[in-house]
């Protein structure tokens, strides 16, 4: 049984369960929660000692159950639940705001047309622009076109191939890149990236990009320009 003084504290502190159970005071770094008759299921803690939970053994595959539920919880749901359009927009970078105090800025869009524009900037060190086409299959991403980078060790232009894997969390999408070796510069860095706005919102300190879809699509086809049958299709 729970010691009188053990459930003192615990109506003290607001614990309570439905579940008829006793706490048994820990021993040796085991903590002892107990249900009259049953199985046992042990559980390993991050303080490194062991709660054990002693279970009717009816109830052993509710418990189960329970558990599962606990630990699932908090893992993203699948990225097939979002359509492709969902994706269209503006992303920011993880941590943006420290970046950019730091100096580095890295724009993100895609264009609902299923083209794309990233650009990153440090000023007096690094400003890369790259464009192309974007598609989503299953939980991926996929970047494909071409790019310039220019930096002060070197200048470079580069095809642009970069697959992300999507996840739906509670505070919205996040794309996560496949690790790779970076060729791109400040946009090859393995930040993910949050959903931020659906429009346009260049946010570089010296390189000028337009805010509306109409004017950066037209940027982009610059960038890397439409032929042969991909062009034929608009």
């Amino acid at each position: 049984m729970t010691p009188p003084s053990t459930r003192r504290s615990l109506r003290a502190a607001g614990i309570s369960s439905p579940f008829p159970f006793t706490l048994a005071p820990p021993r040796r770094g085991v903590l002892a929660i107990g249900v009259p008759a049953g199985g046992l299921l042990a559980l390993r803690v991050p303080a490194g000692g062991l709660l054990a939970l002693r279970v009717p053994a009816g109830c052993v595959l509710a418990l189960g159950v329970l558990l599962a539920f606990v630990c699932l919880a908090g893992l993203p749901a699948p990225a097939s639940a979002a359509p492709p359009e969902k994706f269209a927009g503006t992303w920011r970078i993880d941590a943006a705001q420290q970046l950019e105090q730091q100096g580095f800025f890295h724009f993100f869009y895609l264009h609902p047309s299923g083209r794309f524009l990233l650009a990153a900037e440090w000023p007096g060190h690094e400003t890369s622009r790259f464009a192309g086409h974007w598609s989503v299959t299953g939980d991926k991403l996929y970047l494909a076109g071409q790019g310039e980078v220019e930096t002060n060790q070197g200048n470079w232009k580069v095809e642009f191939n970069r697959t992300f894997t999507i996840v739906i969390h509670d505070t919205g999408l996040r794309i996560v890149p496949l690790p790779e070796k970076n060729r791109f510069g400040m946009m090859g860095w393995p930040n993910g990236f949050q959903y931020h706005r659906q429009r346009p919102v260049p946010n570089l300190p010296t390189l000028d990009l337009p805010p509306d879809e109409a004017t950066m699509l037209e940027r982009i086809n610059e960038l890397a320009p439409e032929t042969g049958a991909k062009k034929k299709k608009k």
